[in-house]
């Protein structure tokens, strides 16, 4: 009986879902997934900028880390 109950709810769930997406299509015309897709391409970007500017900021610490930065000059002393 529970098995029969809960298939009527699944049945009646998925026909409110395409009577709310009919509704919908006729409110606000019909949709296409290309802006749902160029929303998600732009969520993905942002997502995936700050890891972007982390690989920049190493690459360019590489290329301008030299050999013996930071050290102090040789001679040890001032120079006269």
């Amino acid at each position: 009986m529970a098995g029969l109950w809960l298939l009527v709810g699944v049945v009646v769930l998925v026909l409110a879902v395409i009577l709310e997406g009919k509704r919908q299509g006729k409110k606000y015309g019909k949709g296409t997934g290309r802006a749902a897709m160029k929303a998600g391409f732009l969520e993905l970007q942002q997502l995936l900028e700050p890891q972007r500017k982390v690989e920049l900021l190493l690459e360019e610490r590489e290329e301008t880390e030299q050999p013996g930065a930071g050290a102090p000059p040789e001679g040890g002393g001032r120079q006269r």
